[in-house]
């Protein structure tokens, strides 16, 4: 499901980017919908390091002290990613189907 919000996401900042205007709010909405794919990218930048503190928790033959701190580090991760990518991407997508809402 959430590789799908993630497609979507990607899809539907693609295809508002190709979508042309030639009035000057059209442009700054094309830079807000623009930024808030990139940030929707750097979203998955984090998938990698968060893969790998899930395999640590899941792991059953490192239960306790061991699962622990792969439950920590995967927090610390999803609060990164959260400031860094999340935050970001949903308030310019905001910003931007405001100010599309207004041509």
């Amino acid at each position: 499901m959430l590789g799908v919000l993630i497609v979507l996401a990607i899809a539907s900042g693609a295809a508002n980017l190709s979508l042309r205007d030639d009035s000057e709010q059209a442009e700054r909405c094309l830079r807000w919908y623009g930024a808030s794919m990139l940030f929707t990218l750097i979203h998955g930048a984090f998938s990698y390091s968060a893969y790998k503190q899930i395999k640590v928790i899941r792991n059953v033959e490192g239960a306790g002290e061991r699962n622990m701190k792969g439950l920590e580090d995967w927090l610390a991760v999803n609060r990164c990613r959260l400031v860094w990518s999340e935050i970001p991407a949903f308030c310019t997508a905001v910003v931007a189907v405001t100010l599309w809402a207004r041509v």
